[in-house]
């Protein structure tokens, strides 16, 4: 029996990644400036993640998040950010060894940030992206 060679290595399992992100700019009722960054699916354990709210340059960290597909976000304490997108950017390959989708929408953020923090204006983009290789 002959036997083949193999050039590239075979994974054992397929590998896949599936992230949800969120980034926001945003000018609550008291005047502080926030920015918001969550996301679910990449590095976002329990403590010591990448997920902030920083309040006139001070950075929190948000407890885990979930993501209402890309119409809002639900914080741990309650408190929740509703988007209503404006205009998308989005892609979809597929290659020999990869492929991946995803989809940025740009738009408005609306609703209450952990602590209370009630949004008057806020400016940003959701983020989904599903990859497999």
């Amino acid at each position: 029996m002959r036997r083949r060679r193999r050039l590239l290595p075979v994974p054992e399992a397929d590998l896949h990644d599936r992230v949800m992100r969120v980034l926001a700019e945003a000018n609550p009722a008291d005047g502080l400036a926030v920015f918001n960054s969550d996301l679910s699916g990449g590095n976002d354990p329990a403590e010591s993640s990448e997920r902030a709210i920083w309040v006139d340059g001070e950075p929190t960290e948000p407890g885990p998040v979930e993501f209402d597909g890309l119409d809002g976000i639900r914080f741990d304490d309650g408190s929740r950010l509703d988007f209503a997108g404006e205009c998308e950017r989005h892609m979809q390959e597929n290659r020999l060894l990869v492929s991946y989708s995803y989809r940025q929408p740009l738009g408005a953020f609306s609703g209450t940030l952990p602590g209370g923090i009630a949004l008057a204006r806020g400016l940003g983009v959701m983020e989904y992206h599903d990859a497999h290789w």
